[in-house]
């Protein structure tokens, strides 16, 4: 309990002599995000951040959405990209990526539309805790879902290649098949209401720390220039 302590006055002091020397961020930037975002979105946001601030160490942690939101709390993260805003008064988020979820299948399965289009198809998703899975067994509905055999993988790469290879359907952000153009799979829109949604970013309520403030200025920025 001391050592947390420690810690956590430790980095205010950091904080604290950063804003008031009105120097650039600077320290360890402790942030999270979901392998989707990942692989998909923060490319060119970490390498402008590590142009701009070379003296904050990032350090990365990919999970899923609820777990990243529980280190956020937990403080062992300073922020997240997550999937759903927080249901915690303790943490607070802006808005910074729109997705949007497709249901993607083997070239030869036929169109789906609605839950009974794959009825019998092993469903390929991220473990409990992941807010796209969570997406899909709406859509799918408690019945349906029942029956479905669920393989749990940890990496998207996984995922649609066990879908390329008629292993079964998964749902996943169009963004993330974006980077695997070579990937020969067949994309099934839904209905707007469950696939249109946005990434947050989450942080503890009142105690933003300068490398996560500048990590918002610059994604506002690189927003308005797209």
């Amino acid at each position: 309990m001391l050592l947390d302590y420690a810690d956590r006055l430790i980095r205010l002091s950091d904080e604290a002599r950063s804003i008031v020397s009105g120097g650039k961020p600077r320290g360890v930037l402790k942030l999270g995000a979901l392998e989707s975002t990942t692989a998909s979105r923060l490319p060119r946001v970490l390498t402008e951040f590590h142009r701009r601030y070379p003296e904050v160490r990032l350090e990365l942690t990919t999970g899923t959405n609820d777990a990243l939101i529980n280190q956020v709390a937990d403080r062992r993260l300073d922020a997240a990209f997550t999937a759903e805003a927080p249901a915690l008064r303790a943490l607070e988020h802006c808005l910074v990526f729109p997705e949007r979820l497709i249901v993607i299948s083997h070239p030869d399965h036929p169109p789906i539309k609605r839950a009974r289009d794959v009825e019998g198809a092993s469903l390929i998703a991220f473990p409990e805790g992941c807010a796209y899975r969570r997406v899909l067994q709406r859509w799918l509905g408690r019945d349906h879902l029942a029956a479905s055999r669920v393989l749990e993988l940890n990496s998207y790469h996984a995922i649609v290649a066990c879908v390329a290879s008629g292993t079964g359907i998964a749902l996943v952000p169009e963004s993330v098949l974006d980077t695997m153009p070579t990937t020969l799979v067949l994309r099934h829109a839904l209905p707007k209401a469950q696939t249109h949604i946005t990434t947050p970013l989450v942080w503890r309520r009142g105690e933003i720390a300068p490398p996560v403030l500048a990590l918002r200025t610059l994604i506002a920025a690189q927003s308005k220039r797209r």
